[in-house]
């Protein structure tokens, strides 16, 4: 358990649909996630985003090679064309037994099928087109091709999960006549799939030396088939007490630790405090792990270099499964 009773409720309402869902490309699986749910560098180097889904596919796939299929039962929502996602279809799905969420009752979640082929000759695409909302959809039909529509120049398909609303916090902060729910309803697409063992289990290393002046860095390594990395929590011990007296933690899904106040992506770590160095821009199909670097701030811990305390880092993926290190902080 998390300890969050949102994250729990949403877990189990996920758990919930395992044995009904399939993977939205057919012929392929998890081997085949070329960039995950996470902050990302822009392709300006300089900026970022939270990339929020997974990219599926591989680098010399042609536009039109792949069926995309529905994930799940539900109906069709939408198909329109986006100037960053292109060519995209939605679907809407309802969950067994509603649950509470951020304090609103959950009923639905939407699945987004994005970069399609535009150049697709499907019957159902065409007639979608023509606004056919709410016709019912099963798990694995077919509702579209693989492309590289919007701005990408790799033939893949982007999948997202909403929960609760389609529409993003960005969108409803600036329609206030939508319903407004409060939060960004983008979660970690993997929670749709059973776990299964990964080929080696994650790993946490410090990258570096704990001394005054500089950060603490540990890199977090996981199996490209379980691109699953979700929050990590820090915290400062006093060695007296074992108590916390300063703590800090980052959630991808629950959107902690991040800074709503820089951008219209609301999107931005907190760089004051521990957060996650952006992974790169593109798609990166042929690693063997998905790496990524957690960065503690000197600022965050300098006063606290003394015999008398440590530093606790604990890493948890979107199922709980936890790596951990104590680290000294003796000058």
């Amino acid at each position: 358990m998390s300890n969050n009773p949102n994250y729990d409720a949403l877990k189990a309402a996920m758990k919930s649909l395992h044995d009904q869902t399939v993977f939205p490309v057919a012929g392929k699986d998890f081997r085949h996630i070329g960039s995950t749910f996470m902050c990302r560098t822009e392709i300006d180097s300089v900026s970022s985003d939270f990339h929020r889904g997974i990219d599926i596919g591989e680098m010399d796939g042609q536009a039109g090679d792949d069926d995309i299929i529905a994930a799940y039962d539900g109906v069709f929502w939408g198909y329109r064309e986006y100037s960053g996602a292109g060519f995209t279809v939605m679907l809407s799905h309802q969950f067994p037994t509603p649950f509470t969420y951020h304090g609103k009752t959950v009923k639905y979640f939407y699945t987004w099928y994005c970069h399609l082929d535009k150049d697709s000759s499907l019957p159902i695409v065409s007639d979608w087109k023509q606004g056919k909302h709410g016709e019912a959809i099963s798990a694995g039909q077919l509702i579209g091709k693989m492309g590289k529509s919007g701005e990408t120049n790799v033939v893949h398909l982007h999948f997202e999960i909403r929960i609760g609303t389609n529409n993003s916090l960005e969108y409803q902060l600036a329609n206030p006549k939508v319903t407004q729910w409060g939060f960004d309803p983008h979660i970690h697409p993997m929670l749709l799939y059973q776990p299964h063992a990964p080929a080696a289990s994650p790993s946490l290393t410090q990258v570096g030396s704990c001394v005054p002046g500089n950060p603490v860095v540990l890199e977090y390594a996981i199996h490209r088939e379980q691109p699953l990395l979700n929050r990590v929590e820090i915290k400062i011990i006093d060695r007296s007490t074992e108590m916390a007296v300063k703590s800090h933690v980052v959630d991808l899904t629950l959107r902690e630790g991040m800074d709503p106040t820089k951008t219209k992506k609301l999107d931005n770590l907190d760089r004051d405090k521990t957060h996650f160095e952006c992974i790169p821009f593109g798609y990166h199909p042929t690693v063997s792990e998905y790496k990524t670097k957690i960065i503690i701030p000197a600022e965050y811990i300098d006063s606290y270099f003394d015999s008398n305390y440590q530093l606790k880092i604990e890493v948890s993926d979107i199922w709980d499964y936890k790596v951990g290190e104590i680290l000294s902080l003796s000058v």
